[in-house]
This record gives C-alpha cells, sequence and structure tokens, in this order.
C-alpha cells in the first residue's frame, strides 16, 4: 500500500504509481521464475503449480492519506488571496497613522493617561473584525457562488474549530506586521511602496501567487521564512488533508510568534513617539 499526500499534484501521484508498478513486475517475474521447476530441482514438483500464484497477490494499492478529498484550484486559491489580502491592510493602517502624525493627534493622544498598547489595540480593532469578515466573504464565494458558475466547490474539511483558530492567528500576524509598518516609515509614499513590494516578496516565497509544488526544489527552501506560507500550509492542511487544530498547531504557533514581536516592536517605537520631547 502506497499512501499518499492529497496534496501532490497529479503528475507526481502517476510517476510513483508508474515506478511502484515497473518495480511489482521485476518482483513478478523473479518469482515466477523461481517458482519454475528448472528453479529448484529437488523440490520441482512441489513448486511447479505456484507459477501464476505470486502474479495474483502483487497489485498496487494506493491510497490517499486520511481518506482526503483531491485538492482543487478553489482550495489553493481561496486561502491564498485572502492571505494576500489580510497582509495588504499594512497599507491603510500605515496610512492612517501618518495622516495623525500630520494633523496632531498624536499630540492629544499624549494627554491621554492611557498606556500605548491600548491605543494600538484600538487600532488593531476595526483591522480585526474587516479581516474577518473578508475571510468569511471570500469562503462563502469559494463554497457556494463558484459551484453556481461551474467551478469546483470548496471544501472547508473536518474541523470548523480549527479554521476559526488558523484565521485567527493569520489575522493577529498580518495585524501585527501592519503595526511594526505603521511605526516606522512616515510618509505615505513610503508606507504604500516599502508595505506593498515588502507583502508581494513574502506572498511570491510563500507560494501565494505560485504554488510551492511547482516552485524549483531550491525555491521551496525558502517558503519557510514567510509568514504567508504557514498561514496558507495551515489552511492547506484543513481544507485538504483534513487535519483538526492539534494538526495546525505549528503554523498557528509560528504565526501567533510572528505577529507577538512584531507587536512588541511596534508598541515600544509607538511609546516612544507618544513621550515627550523633552523627556527623551
Amino acid at each position: 500500500s502506497l499512501y499518499m499526500d492529497p496534496a501532490l499534484p497529479a503528475q507526481i501521484r502517476e510517476a510513483a504509481l508508474a515506478a511502484l508498478r515497473q518495480t511489482l513486475q521485476t518482483v513478478q517475474i523473479e518469482m515466477v521464475l523461481q517458482s519454475l521447476p528448472f528453479a529448484n530441482p529437488t523440490d520441482g514438483a512441489r513448486t511447479s503449480h505456484l507459477a501464476l500464484s505470486p502474479m495474483l497477490r502483487l497489485k498496487a494499492n494506493v491510497r490517499l492519506a486520511h481518506d482526503a478529498p483531491l485538492p482543487t484550484s478553489v482550495q489553493q486559491n481561496a486561502p491564498a488571496w485572502t492571505l494576500l489580502a489580510m497582509f495588504f491592510l499594512v497599507i491603510p493602517l500605515s496610512v492612517t497613522l501618518i495622516k495623525e502624525r500630520q494633523q496632531g493627534c498624536i499630540l492629544r493622544l499624549r494627554s491621554m493617561p492611557v498606556p500605548a498598547w491600548v491605543l494600538l489595540l484600538g487600532k488593531a480593532v476595526p483591522y480585526f473584525v474587516l479581516n474577518c469578515v473578508q475571510l468569511m466573504i471570500v469562503f462563502w464565494e469559494g463554497a457556494y457562488i463558484l459551484p453556481l458558475l461551474g467551478g469546483d466547490g470548496l471544501q472547508f474539511g473536518h474541523s470548523v474549530a480549527a479554521i476559526v483558530v488558523m484565521a485567527v492567528a493569520a489575522n493577529c500576524a498580518a495585524i501585527g506586521y501592519g503595526l511594526l509598518v505603521a511605526t516606522i516609515v512616515r510618509t505615505q509614499e513610503q508606507a504604500t511602496s516599502f508595505g506593498a513590494i515588502s507583502v508581494l516578496i513574502m506572498a511570491a516565497i510563500g507560494g501565494i501567487m505560485v504554488p510551492k509544488l511547482v516552485m524549483p526544489i531550491a525555491m521551496q527552501h525558502f517558503t519557510v521564512i514567510s509568514p504567508l506560507s504557514w498561514g496558507l500550509e495551515g489552511f492547506q492542511a484543513i481544507f485538504v488533508r483534513g487535519a483538526t487544530v492539534s494538526g495546525i498547531m505549528p503554523e498557528v504557533a509560528r504565526l501567533l510568534a510572528f505577529g507577538t514581536i512584531c507587536a512588541v516592536f511596534a508598541g515600544r517605537r509607538f511609546r516612544r513617539e507618544l513621550r515627550p520631547r523633552l523627556l527623551r
């Protein structure tokens, strides 16, 4: 029995199956030759009637791991482009913070006895809700609208809780990165250029624009450095392999760690910005 990952492309599955069948044919021929009378002259009468029996026993049994369905294009594109849209919030979030600096809102915020992390949290919550709504709309369209247009429907797997956990983790990573960039850049031009380019680079490396399985082997090793790749791997595990919450914990841990680190550095920079210049 050959167990294959259902996320493997069809050409790889067919190549592996062809190689297995060729190997079985070689083994069958050897077993048949060994069972012929001249293969064992001292015991030829006992083995001659078993000449064809090995060919009836050796058959390739190919199964998909966990009996999961084959992956479809919508199972690749729906989570991929949703993650890309999540991380693109870096542009509006940065522009909002830059406008507050230019309009003098930072000066008014200094007079409020509120920690810096509370102010950043207030800016992050609306984008968190927006990303959640966006994800639900995209997944709903993939599941119910695309089949009406003749496409494949999005299969959600077997665990709704795993989808929620992965969505929250990816959302936190995107917001953390957006807050970090928003506290670093100083102009709208910097926000739009650096934010867009950095997200597109992470998307290209992470298998969002081009699936990881069709990348060159050397390029596939670089996908592990992209947080979008972690999110895509988590959603693929849920949709294609039927993973539960425990099966996506490595990807969830990476995304939460990335978002936490970005948010901590963003909070420190924002706290320094709120501090009066005379106290710096």
